[in-house]
């Protein structure tokens, strides 16, 4: 069965790799971050705290973009472990500057 993905949902998703860039041009931040980190900074942002309560609520998110094949397309400077498919591992890196 095919993951729907809303026009709000790819548009949210858009915002969020745009923050995930502002993320990484911050001159203290780490070359490699967790989903965990990611969250931390983005919860400022109102967008994301009115869409995702809690840093699981926005792992469920990034989960189901995942699954339809949107994530990597739209966050390619991303991985995800998903050998526990009870706990998926996100890894966010910057962009290379190609």
């Amino acid at each position: 069965m095919a993951i729907k993905v809303t026009n709000e949902d790819y548009n949210l998703l858009k915002k969020i790799s745009n923050e995930i860039d502002e993320y990484f041009k911050a001159p203290n931040s780490n070359a490699e971050t967790r989903s965990t980190d990611i969250y931390d900074y983005l919860k400022k942002k109102e967008f994301i705290r009115e869409q995702f309560r809690t840093g699981k609520e926005f792992n469920q998110f990034l989960r189901k973009m995942q699954k339809s094949g949107v994530f990597k397309a739209v966050i390619p400077n991303s991985m995800v472990d998903t050998s526990d498919p009870y706990f998926y591992q996100w890894r966010f890196y910057r962009k290379s500057k190609n």
